[in-house]
């Protein structure tokens, strides 16, 4: 059962944190429906085998963009090396929302890293490209969702106000990501989309999902019922069980509180 209690708003872990309320999750989290504090306590032994205690912390920004009521993600670490996940502003209103945070916590975005192509996850990311001069990553089995974004968007009477086309990098497989100080673990998770994947990062036990999870139980699978299960099984399920997952709609939840058939956990 998890509880939730009260953290000070200026110390979290012997960590300095800004001053805004928040409630902290077992011992690790701090967690509010739109925010998220994230901190992982390791140890290093020296060359004089001396132990030091050292924190990375990360701080997760939810914005609830489109139409389709997306989750975009600003991802921080203690430093301000940032990254954008998913961004589906459609609007100026969204945009703003996005640069208004980035402004007042003085961030320094790094790189747009997309889960998959579909264009509620993709409506914002040609602005943020172009207007903080960063560059975008996708996996290559998603190329072809882009070219039809735009499409996909009328049938749900969505004008994307931004067309994006063209991802600056492709990757391919699982490749390990690094930006700045952030480490990002991609794991290929096809069934939402031939190029859907998961962003693990495993110093802060955090994990965007993309829609191969919504709102705390298993996503939408454009290849069946069963590949769902699958990806789920063998990418999502053996992470620790603390790990935070971040999903493409809804709100987020720890591993061991996905909602899943029986299916998932034999």
């Amino acid at each position: 059962m998890i509880t939730k209690t009260r953290v000070s708003p200026d110390t979290q872990n012997g960590c300095k944190v800004k001053n805004y309320n928040h409630y902290r999750y077992c011992a690790t989290y701090g967690f509010h429906l739109n925010r998220t504090i994230i901190t992982r306590k390791f140890t290093n032994n020296s060359y004089y085998a001396n132990i030091y205690y050292f924190y990375l912390m990360f701080e997760v920004k939810r914005f609830v963009h489109n139409k389709m009521a997306e989750n975009s993600y600003l991802l921080s670490a203690g430093n301000g090396d940032a990254l954008l996940i998913d961004p589906g502003a459609n609007s100026k209103a969204e945009r703003d929302s996005i640069d208004n945070y980035i402004k007042e916590n003085s961030l320094n975005p790094l790189a747009i890293v997309l889960t998959h192509g579909h264009f509620d996850h993709i409506a914002g990311a040609a602005w943020a490209r172009d207007y903080y001069k960063i560059k975008t990553w996708l996996h290559i089995d998603d190329k072809e969702e882009l070219t039809a974004a735009a499409h996909a968007a009328s049938v749900y009477n969505v004008n994307m106000e931004y067309v994006f086309t063209e991802a600056d990098n492709y990757f391919e497989g699982e490749p390990v990501l690094r930006f700045g100080s952030v480490e990002i673990h991609v794991l290929h998770t096809p069934s939402h989309s031939k190029g859907s994947v998961c962003l693990y990062l495993p110093d802060g036990d955090i994990l965007f999902a993309g829609d191969t999870i919504y709102n705390g139980t298993i996503g939408y699978s454009n290849d069946g019922f069963a590949s769902l299960i699958k990806v789920i099984k063998e990418k999502i399920l053996p992470l620790p069980p603390s790990t935070m997952v971040y999903s493409g709609h809804g709100l987020p939840c720890m591993i061991s509180e996905l909602r899943l058939p029986s299916s998932a956990r034999r």
